[in-house]
């Protein structure tokens, strides 16, 4: 009988309310959360793992869980931004493919990027969030051929060097962003080595001294910082990229460890056994929620998202729109959503 973990699910949920937050928020916790919001979810994937007896890789099991959802949604977005939003609001005219320059405008090397999956820094234009699921692929088909291995440390820290050759060295983008999956497989690694002892041993008192702990870690950080992480566009900060994405995922699970003793844990499993589908749909809603909002209160788009309130009230009504996709992707296309 298939493992599910509601702790792994109950993070998911509150990883995706953060991502959707961050991309809402421009204030100071929106800094924060970019320490690790992205970084979660590669860590919950070896949390998850970490129930699975087989060793070796199934191609038609991650072509269906992540190769299939990411084009679907990818063409649906891309088709959505092509037709109508891209209209409304300016295009970068830059080129993602110089070699193309003059011969496809920026429409068509959006499009073509859906399927060589270049992390450039003007790419996917259509739902920037899409980057995360082609490099997920990678650090998964890495991470099968890393745990058949007897040296699956030494492998894994040779991944993170070589990922930050590739981005800091030899300033390299990668078809499936393979620089990123690089420098993202050693956390997968780590989360699936450590995560059986930690939810055994992690009780109520230590989550709570671990959630606060590192969140206040990470605010003090900021403050008293110029780190700055972002994954997509290669900002990774050196070694700091893994010490933040440790302290804010150990921090979160901790956080879900105490809401499981709540009645608001059925709510957040939903919305993580969910978090694909909310993931690849909100930053176009959310564009058009906020212009709603600016068009409702009359203030200007820049000023509801400083202000924490109007932001949370933003990410809660995107919630609530999604929720019927949620249900119809489930009842009638679920292989839309990898199941």
């Amino acid at each position: 009988m298939k493992v599910r973990d509601k702790l792994i699910d109950i993070a998911k949920g509150v990883g995706i309310l953060l991502v959707v937050f961050a991309h809402t928020y421009s204030g100071t916790l929106s800094g924060i959360i970019y320490y690790f919001h992205m970084p979660l979810f590669f860590m919950l994937t070896g949390c998850a793992l970490t129930y699975s007896s087989r060793r070796g890789l199934r191609w038609g099991c991650l072509a269906k869980s992540i190769v299939v959802p990411y084009l679907a949604f990818s063409l649906l977005n891309f088709t959505y931004w092509a037709l109508l939003e891209s209209r409304l609001r300016p295009i970068h005219e830059g080129d993602l493919f110089p070699w193309l320059s003059g011969r496809l405008d920026m429409k068509w090397q959006q499009f073509l990027n859906i399927f060589t999956a270049i992390s450039f820094k003007d790419a996917f234009l259509y739902n920037v969030v899409l980057w995360f699921l082609p490099c997920l692929f990678v650090c998964r088909v890495l991470f099968g051929w890393l745990r058949q291995s007897r040296h699956s440390l030494e492998l894994s820290v040779l991944l993170a060097a070589m990922g930050y050759g590739c981005i800091y060295g030899l300033k390299l983008e990668l078809p499936w962003c393979v620089e990123l999956a690089l420098a993202a497989t050693p956390l997968i690694f780590l989360a699936n080595w450590g995560y059986k002892a930690f939810r055994e041993h992690l009780g109520v008192t230590l989550a709570l001294i671990s959630a606060g702990g590192g969140y206040a870690a990470l605010y003090i950080i900021y403050l008293l910082t110029d780190i700055r992480i972002d994954m997509r566009a290669h900002e990774l900060s050196g070694g700091w990229f893994y010490v933040l994405a440790i302290m804010g995922s150990v921090s979160t699970l901790s956080l879900c460890r105490l809401l499981e003793k709540t009645w608001l844990v059925n709510v957040f499993s939903y919305l993580g056994r969910n978090s694909l589908i909310i993931m690849c749909l909100h930053e176009p809603l959310k564009r058009i929620v906020i212009k709603g909002c600016s068009v409702v209160t009359g203030l200007d788009t820049g000023v509801l998202r400083e202000e924490t309130l109007p932001s949370l009230l933003i990410v809660a009504v995107i919630v609530i729109i999604l929720l019927p996709c949620v249900y119809a992707i489930n009842r009638w296309m679920p292989l839309l959503a990898g199941k």
